[in-house]
């Protein structure tokens, strides 16, 4: 079971699972609402994962309004909390029982594929960013929000190695996640368990500082390439709001 899975080939009702995942549709997402959780501990009765996310995503509403949080926090938990099982449009909520390590690194394949396109497709990222811009006045923090990211990767990149070594000690039910401070000092490797990722993050996380969060083992390489990955985000979302500065002019 230490094997890698092909999952690529795996059939679902919309496709081979490998082209699916890397061009997610409404259709593929929305089969959440047709995948039973398998506990169904976050609800009464039978849950789907779609009500599941749904509930997880008002309860992060509400945390957000019992602490203060500024509205850029706010938002971007209840991102995390309505894509946080995302993958399950595919693979279904498996028990953790049965997630090996081959298990793992295929659903966390499978996640990456589904986010990359609204994440990292340039695109996506410069279209969805425009519009906003336009609903919105730009503050100066946002406008430099991007330049200051940029500089944020390159502290995450320098501790590589120390979030590689807390990976390799996280077991297979926690997540480590890395912080970096609002003034860009390195904030510290922290290993939260899965279940307790939302709150533990709103805790950790500096008020205008970001958070990355790692698998369990993941290596030296992958962290390194989700440096980049976030390089290339706040590059493309610079560009974009300069367009749009340039079009206000």
């Amino acid at each position: 079971m230490d094997e890698s899975i092909d999952y690529e080939r795996i059939f679902t009702p919309q496709g081979l699972l490998g082209q699916v995942s890397k061009h997610p549709d409404l259709d593929f997402l929305m089969n959440i609402c047709n995948i039973p959780r398998v506990y169904s501990v976050s609800g009464f009765g039978s849950w789907n994962v779609g009500q599941h996310t749904l509930a997880v995503a008002f309860l992060v509403l509400y945390w957000s309004s019992f602490h203060s949080y500024p509205q850029e926090k706010r938002d971007r938990l209840v991102t995390l909390a309505l894509i946080h099982d995302a993958h399950e449009a595919g693979v279904g909520d498996i028990l953790p029982f049965f997630k090996t390590s081959a298990v793992r690194e295929a659903i966390d394949a499978i996640q990456q594929d589904i986010l990359r396109l609204y994440y990292t497709g340039a695109a996506g990222v410069a279209a969805v960013a425009e519009r906003d811009f336009m609903m919105h006045t730009i503050s100066k923090e946002a406008m430099e929000r991007p330049a200051r990211t940029l500089q944020a990767a390159g502290v995450l990149r320098e501790k590589a190695e120390v979030i590689c070594r807390a990976t390799k000690d996280a077991r297979a039910d926690e997540v480590v996640v890395a912080v970096v401070q609002h003034d860009l000092s390195f904030g510290g490797v922290w290993t939260v368990a899965r279940e307790n990722l939302v709150r533990q993050m709103s805790l950790v996380e500096d008020r205008g500082g970001w958070s990355f969060t790692f698998s369990p083992d993941t290596s030296l390489a992958q962290i390194e390439e989700r440096c980049l990955e976030f390089v290339r985000i706040a590059f493309r979302r610079w560009e974009a709001m300069q367009r749009w500065a340039m079009r206000q002019r």
